[in-house]
Protein backbone atom coordinates (compact mmCIF):
# COMPACT_ATOMS: atom_id res chain seq x y z
CA UNK A 1 0.00 0.00 0.00
CA UNK A 2 1.46 3.47 -0.74
CA UNK A 3 2.68 5.14 1.98
CA UNK A 4 4.09 8.33 3.00
CA UNK A 5 7.66 6.71 4.38
CA UNK A 6 9.13 3.38 3.27
CA UNK A 7 7.65 1.24 6.14
CA UNK A 8 5.86 2.12 9.37
CA UNK A 9 6.22 0.69 12.82
CA UNK A 10 2.96 -0.99 13.22
CA UNK A 11 4.01 -2.65 16.54
CA UNK A 12 6.06 -4.93 19.05
CA UNK A 13 5.23 -7.88 19.68
CA UNK A 14 7.10 -10.99 21.86
CA UNK A 15 7.70 -13.58 19.30
CA UNK A 16 9.41 -15.86 22.18
CA UNK A 17 5.88 -17.96 22.20
CA UNK A 18 6.39 -18.47 17.85
CA UNK A 19 10.14 -19.68 18.39
CA UNK A 20 9.70 -22.11 20.89
CA UNK A 21 6.95 -23.67 18.15
CA UNK A 22 9.42 -22.56 15.31
CA UNK A 23 10.40 -26.07 13.30
CA UNK A 24 14.21 -26.36 12.42
CA UNK A 25 14.41 -25.59 8.88
CA UNK A 26 16.02 -28.40 8.16
CA UNK A 27 12.22 -29.88 8.49
CA UNK A 28 10.51 -31.28 5.42
CA UNK A 29 7.49 -28.66 6.40
CA UNK A 30 8.90 -25.67 4.98
CA UNK A 31 9.79 -27.33 1.37
CA UNK A 32 6.12 -28.71 1.53
CA UNK A 33 4.15 -25.85 -0.56
CA UNK A 34 6.74 -24.13 -2.80
CA UNK A 35 4.01 -22.38 -5.09
CA UNK A 36 5.64 -18.98 -4.45
CA UNK A 37 9.57 -20.29 -5.34
CA UNK A 38 8.54 -21.32 -8.43
CA UNK A 39 6.60 -18.64 -9.25
CA UNK A 40 8.30 -16.04 -8.36
CA UNK A 41 11.86 -15.51 -9.60
CA UNK A 42 12.86 -13.29 -6.94
CA UNK A 43 11.75 -15.61 -4.07
CA UNK A 44 13.19 -19.04 -5.57
CA UNK A 45 15.36 -19.12 -2.63
CA UNK A 46 13.40 -18.77 0.34
CA UNK A 47 11.54 -21.61 1.93
CA UNK A 48 7.93 -21.43 3.46
CA UNK A 49 5.31 -22.49 6.06
CA UNK A 50 2.47 -21.44 4.02
CA UNK A 51 -0.75 -21.19 6.03
CA UNK A 52 -2.49 -19.23 3.43
CA UNK A 53 -2.39 -17.49 -0.18
CA UNK A 54 -4.86 -15.78 -2.01
CA UNK A 55 -3.83 -15.60 -5.81
CA UNK A 56 -2.50 -12.43 -6.87
CA UNK A 57 -4.96 -12.53 -10.11
CA UNK A 58 -6.85 -15.07 -12.28
CA UNK A 59 -4.08 -15.97 -14.01
CA UNK A 60 -2.48 -16.89 -11.34
CA UNK A 61 -5.53 -19.04 -10.00
CA UNK A 62 -5.32 -21.09 -13.05
CA UNK A 63 -1.67 -22.34 -11.55
CA UNK A 64 -2.73 -22.90 -7.66
CA UNK A 65 -5.98 -21.52 -6.49
CA UNK A 66 -6.41 -20.27 -2.69
CA UNK A 67 -4.83 -22.38 -0.54
CA UNK A 68 -4.80 -22.60 3.25
CA UNK A 69 -3.59 -25.28 5.54
CA UNK A 70 -5.82 -25.71 8.59
CA UNK A 71 -3.28 -28.21 10.08
CA UNK A 72 -0.67 -24.90 10.25
CA UNK A 73 -3.42 -22.78 12.05
CA UNK A 74 -4.53 -25.67 13.97
CA UNK A 75 -0.55 -26.42 15.21
CA UNK A 76 0.61 -24.88 18.35
CA UNK A 77 3.25 -22.45 16.05
CA UNK A 78 -0.17 -21.35 14.05
CA UNK A 79 -2.19 -20.63 17.41
CA UNK A 80 0.63 -18.44 18.52
CA UNK A 81 0.49 -16.68 14.67
CA UNK A 82 -2.74 -16.20 15.63
CA UNK A 83 -2.67 -14.39 18.38
CA UNK A 84 -0.56 -11.51 16.65
CA UNK A 85 -3.09 -11.69 13.85
CA UNK A 86 -6.00 -11.10 15.91
CA UNK A 87 -4.15 -7.81 17.37
CA UNK A 88 -3.36 -6.69 14.15
CA UNK A 89 -6.88 -7.20 13.36
CA UNK A 90 -7.81 -4.51 15.97
CA UNK A 91 -5.31 -2.17 14.69
CA UNK A 92 -6.24 -2.71 10.85
CA UNK A 93 -10.50 -3.13 11.15
CA UNK A 94 -12.46 -4.18 8.62
CA UNK A 95 -9.68 -6.29 6.44
CA UNK A 96 -9.08 -9.41 6.10
CA UNK A 97 -6.76 -11.88 5.68
CA UNK A 98 -5.03 -12.79 1.82
CA UNK A 99 -1.70 -14.34 2.58
CA UNK A 100 -0.05 -15.45 5.97
CA UNK A 101 3.46 -17.19 5.86
CA UNK A 102 6.82 -17.73 7.45
CA UNK A 103 9.19 -17.74 5.16
CA UNK A 104 12.61 -17.98 5.70
CA UNK A 105 15.51 -16.58 3.58
CA UNK A 106 18.86 -19.21 4.48
CA UNK A 107 22.37 -17.00 5.27
CA UNK A 108 24.37 -16.01 2.21
CA UNK A 109 21.30 -15.58 -0.18
CA UNK A 110 19.16 -12.53 -1.36
CA UNK A 111 15.93 -11.10 -3.03
CA UNK A 112 16.69 -9.01 -5.93
CA UNK A 113 15.27 -5.84 -5.97
CA UNK A 114 11.32 -5.72 -7.29
CA UNK A 115 8.34 -4.01 -7.33
CA UNK A 116 5.39 -6.06 -6.23
CA UNK A 117 2.54 -6.26 -8.73
CA UNK A 118 0.33 -3.28 -9.15
CA UNK A 119 -2.14 -5.71 -8.23
CA UNK A 120 -1.01 -6.08 -4.33
CA UNK A 121 -0.54 -1.89 -4.42
CA UNK A 122 -4.15 -1.72 -1.95
CA UNK A 123 -2.99 -4.83 0.55
CA UNK A 124 -1.28 -4.02 3.89
CA UNK A 125 2.05 -5.75 3.41
CA UNK A 126 3.21 -6.80 7.15
CA UNK A 127 6.38 -7.89 8.29
CA UNK A 128 7.71 -9.52 11.16
CA UNK A 129 10.56 -10.32 11.94
CA UNK A 130 11.39 -13.98 14.08
CA UNK A 131 14.98 -14.58 13.34
CA UNK A 132 17.18 -11.74 12.23
CA UNK A 133 20.78 -10.49 12.44
CA UNK A 134 23.08 -7.46 11.87
CA UNK A 135 23.89 -8.47 8.32
CA UNK A 136 20.80 -9.20 6.87
CA UNK A 137 19.38 -5.88 5.34
CA UNK A 138 15.92 -4.86 4.43
CA UNK A 139 16.15 -2.38 1.33
CA UNK A 140 13.48 -0.06 0.58
CA UNK A 141 14.16 2.84 -2.08
CA UNK A 142 18.24 2.17 -1.83
CA UNK A 143 17.77 2.85 1.83
CA UNK A 144 18.71 0.06 3.89
CA UNK A 145 17.24 -1.12 7.31
CA UNK A 146 17.99 -4.01 9.43
CA UNK A 147 15.16 -4.40 11.48
CA UNK A 148 14.97 -6.33 15.12
CA UNK A 149 12.82 -9.54 16.03
CA UNK A 150 9.48 -8.66 17.61
CA UNK A 151 9.27 -5.28 15.01
CA UNK A 152 5.84 -5.51 13.43
CA UNK A 153 6.30 -3.26 10.33
CA UNK A 154 4.12 -2.32 7.51
CA UNK A 155 6.24 -1.17 4.39
CA UNK A 156 5.30 0.39 0.85
CA UNK A 157 5.33 -2.38 -1.67
CA UNK A 158 5.00 -0.01 -4.12
CA UNK A 159 8.90 0.81 -3.97
CA UNK A 160 11.36 -1.06 -4.59
CA UNK A 161 12.81 -3.37 -1.76
CA UNK A 162 15.28 -6.23 -1.43
CA UNK A 163 16.71 -8.14 1.28
CA UNK A 164 20.26 -9.36 1.34
CA UNK A 165 21.31 -12.01 4.12
CA UNK A 166 25.07 -11.78 4.38
CA UNK A 167 24.85 -13.03 8.50
CA UNK A 168 25.77 -16.36 9.24
CA UNK A 169 21.97 -16.99 10.60
CA UNK A 170 18.77 -17.72 8.47
CA UNK A 171 16.55 -14.73 8.29
CA UNK A 172 13.33 -15.68 9.30
CA UNK A 173 9.89 -13.30 9.04
CA UNK A 174 6.29 -13.52 9.25
CA UNK A 175 4.64 -11.81 6.50
CA UNK A 176 1.21 -11.24 5.89
CA UNK A 177 -0.93 -9.33 3.58
CA UNK A 178 -4.72 -7.51 5.05
CA UNK A 179 -6.36 -6.74 2.39
CA UNK A 180 -9.18 -3.35 3.12
CA UNK A 181 -11.17 -4.95 0.56
CA UNK A 182 -12.98 -6.91 3.43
Amino acid sequence: MKLNSPYKLVKQFDVNPILNHLPPISDPIWHSNTHRQKNYKVHNKTLNLMFKWTPNSPEEAKIQGAYQDDNMFNSPLGQEVSKILNELYQIYPNTSLSKLMITALPSGYKVDAHIDSLLLSNIHRIHIPLITNEECVYGIDGIKYVFPPGFCFEFDNTREHFVSNKGQQDRIHIILDLDPKA
